[in-house]
């Protein structure tokens, strides 16, 4: 029986890893995780939103609702430092006019009709985002992606000790997979 250490795999032993139902699953949940954390402060960086859940592409109940456009899009600039490319400068930009052309207004017809093109706005760019985050989730398609993750990360994802029986195809730790 050969054992090998999670972190000395070789690329031949990733590309047969990835047939092991059970090490797909947990890298699959891995890069889930780590996707999550990267978003989790995107999404705490935005403001005035209502009910999101966001997963990958197969998730039919993915949705990002905004629950106040003005803080919305208020809090777009700031938000978009965690997640640059999610928007471009010229969008925010437009975010930030209509939210400024809002708080200088003291007309209620306009402030009215601002209020309707910042709702529009903000729901327009609020699938922008979720399209994006979507995709961060959809790695997990991407058999290239998860066998790089696999070959770098794997050893992160089991506890200290495990390891490779090439024989099996399989890791051991307190248990097999």
């Amino acid at each position: 029986m050969t054992k090998v250490k999670l972190s000395e795999l070789t690329e031949k032993d990733v590309e047969k890893l990835m047939d092991n139902s059970k090490v797909w699953g947990k890298t699959i949940n891995a890069i889930s995780e780590q996707k999550s954390l990267v978003l989790d402060d995107f999404i705490s960086a935005l403001k005035g939103l209502g009910e999101y859940s966001i997963s990958d592409s197969s998730d039919r109940y993915n949705c990002l609702m905004v629950k106040n456009s003005y803080h919305f899009l208020d809090s777009l600039e700031y938000a978009c430092g965690y997640n640059a490319g999610v928007l471009s400068d010229d969008q925010i930009n437009k975010a930030n006019k209509l939210v400024s052309d809002y708080e200088n207004s003291e007309d209620d017809d306009q402030q009215e009709q601002l209020e309707n093109a910042m709702n529009k706005l903000a729901n327009d760019y609020s699938n922008i985002i979720l399209d994006s985050m979507v995709a961060e989730y959809d790695v997990i398609y991407d058999k290239d992606y998860v066998k790089d993750f696999m070959f770098d990360s794997l050893e992160y994802a089991y506890p200290d000790g495990a390891y490779y029986n090439r024989e099996e195809n399989a890791i051991y730790y307190m248990t097999k997979d």
